[in-house]
């Protein structure tokens, strides 16, 4: 699934992204750390399964140097029950960096289980929506790091993690862009 319209900006920008901040490990992936490159093919036969190393289930798209698509992450035995058996999709850098990673559940009805994990390890979350609508979300600002997390009954739960090298890529370029903007004359 692809990360959300409000994160594209942070994941186009990720190729700009410096690689200053510590590796944080996120279910068991080291966000803003290297992986280990490069990631193989899936075999048939492991595809719905624990797969022995981390790999692409599909040939991943490229943009900017930055290969992005759904992987097999093994060690589903060390994930909290939610995420064990998610469906991973990563950002990775030409220089193996995990830039951010989402993973999905089909089952909407995890929201509080996944919100109460991640408020465990990240502390309260900076925004959530209201109790009674129909789409449920929270943000999280951490160590640099953006987290969102959503949940539909059409589209389950989605949890995005963003490292914090591309977060700061990305406020760079939302403040020279506002320069920029700042620039223009009012009037034709």
């Amino acid at each position: 699934m692809r990360a959300l319209p409000l994160l594209a900006g942070l994941l186009l920008s990720a190729a700009t992204a410096t690689h200053a901040a510590e590796p944080v490990t996120v279910l068991g992936l080291p966000l803003g750390g290297k992986l280990k490159m490069p990631i193989r093919q899936c075999s048939f036969k492991e595809v719905g399964t624990d797969a022995r190393s981390m790999c692409w289930v599909d040939a991943p798209t490229t943009y900017q140097g930055t290969k992005s698509g759904i992987v097999i992450v093994p060690g589903s035995d060390k994930r909290p029950l939610w995420a064990a058996h998610a469906t991973f999709r990563i950002d990775v850098s030409r220089d193996g960096t995990l830039e951010s990673f989402s993973a999905h559940t089909a089952q909407a009805s995890s929201f509080v289980e996944i919100l109460n994990s991640i408020t465990g390890r990240f502390g309260q979350s900076t925004r959530e929506s209201r109790p009674g609508s129909r789409i449920h979300s929270a943000q999280w600002n951490s160590k640099g790091m953006h987290i969102e997390l959503i949940c539909s009954d059409d589209m389950g739960c989605n949890s995005v993690f963003v490292s914090a090298a591309v977060v700061t890529a990305t406020e760079r370029a939302v403040s020279a862009r506002k320069a920029i903007e700042a620039a223009r004359p009012a009037a034709p």
